[in-house]
Order: C-alpha cells, then structure tokens, then sequence
C-alpha cells in the first residue's frame, strides 16, 4: 500500500484493526476538475475483472464530507466512487474522469444515515457496477456504465470541498478486500495456540 498526500496535510493512521485517513478542515481536498487532492492509500492491481469491498466505520455529516472508492489508470483517467453529504444527507456518488475531465455517472441522496457504510465495485470488462449498504448483507444498485480503462491501481480516500470551509474528515476503514479473497473475520482471530511451561520464577503475560 502507499498513502498519497497531494495537499501535504492528510494523515493516515492504522490503529491496529482500522485505518483512520484524515484531512484537514480549510483547504479543499477534492476529486474533481482541479484534480485529484484526496488523501488516500492506493494499491497496485491487475488489469482484470474483479470486485471490491470497503467497510467505513464513518459516517458523512457535514457538507462536502467524502470518502469512497477510486479505481486508477493514471493521475488523469480514473473512477471515483463515494458517499459525501450535501448539507442535507448523504448521497452517493460516482464519476469517470477521461483527461481529467469528469462525467457523473451517479449522484443520488441516500437519506440520512450514519455509519457503517458499505461499497462494492465491480468491474466486468468495459461495465462498472456500483453497489452500496448499510448494514453488509443487503446490497443496493448504484451507478452502472461502461467505461475502458486500464487499471494500475486501487484504493480508498477521504476527502472534502468547499475551500475555506471546507469540513475536517476522518474516514474510519474497517476493512478492504477482493471479494474473491474476502478477509473473514474482518478484524482477525487468532491462528495458533502457544503453550507456556514456566521452569522456575517468572510469569508471563499477554497484552493484548
């Protein structure tokens, strides 16, 4: 994984079972014409088929709050997928960028809902699927088109808009996976039993 700073203020900080990815409130870190000043953690991928996962434990609640998916080419040609609030509620959002012109492929108020929030995107060769829940079981429809694109990378991002006022956001990232290689339990179990003899003084202790 490699986090990626374009405004040299984000943060992104593993807790030891979630990622905390952060920016700052009064400077816009937007995905949009501008270009894409997100702070976000991006990882290499094949240029095939696939399906991914993100679980936030974040909510969006104040306006021009994001956080989402990005599917990338390069710096110029990518997808955005993500919730953001508009002031109102929240609303789910998707976009292809060709030359780092964008196109809205969706953008559509969910209500007002609050965390966890769940996305799913898939890609079956040129058609893209975005899917959303709120609870991990039921699974909605979001934005479907078609698009080519040659896929380096994959990641999450948090961000926000609006210039100087601009909101702070933190987006909590439970977890992150292919669904054809899903991490289950998301938050780990232990694997192996370690049997402890003591020979003479001392003790041992477990933390955690």
């Amino acid at each position: 994984w490699e986090f990626v700073d374009p405004a040299g203020d984000g943060q992104a900080v593993m807790t030891g079972s979630q990622l905390e990815l952060s920016v700052a409130a009064g400077t816009s870190h937007d995905v949009w014409k501008t270009g894409n000043f997100a702070a976000r953690v991006m990882q290499a991928a094949a240029d095939e088929d696939f399906e991914i996962e993100v679980k936030f434990e974040s909510a969006v609640s104040e306006r021009f709050q994001l956080q989402g998916l990005l599917v990338e080419e390069d710096a110029a040609n990518f997808l955005r997928f993500d919730f953001y609030h508009d002031g109102t509620s929240t609303r789910l959002f998707a976009a292809s960028f060709s030359g780092g012109s964008p196109s809205v492929k969706k953008n559509v108020s969910i209500g007002s809902v609050g965390a966890p929030l769940y996305m799913r995107v898939s890609r079956q060769g040129d058609q893209w699927t975005q899917r959303y829940s709120l609870d991990g079981v039921n699974w909605l429809t979001g934005a479907v088109f078609s698009r080519s694109l040659v896929v380096t990378a994959v990641g999450v991002f948090a961000g926000n808009a609006g210039g100087s006022s601009a909101p702070a956001h933190t987006a909590v990232v439970d977890y992150f996976f292919n669904t054809a290689s899903p991490i289950i339990p998301e938050d780990g179990t232990d694997l192996y039993t370690v049997t402890v003899n003591v020979t003479g003084s001392g003790s041992v202790n477990k933390n955690p």
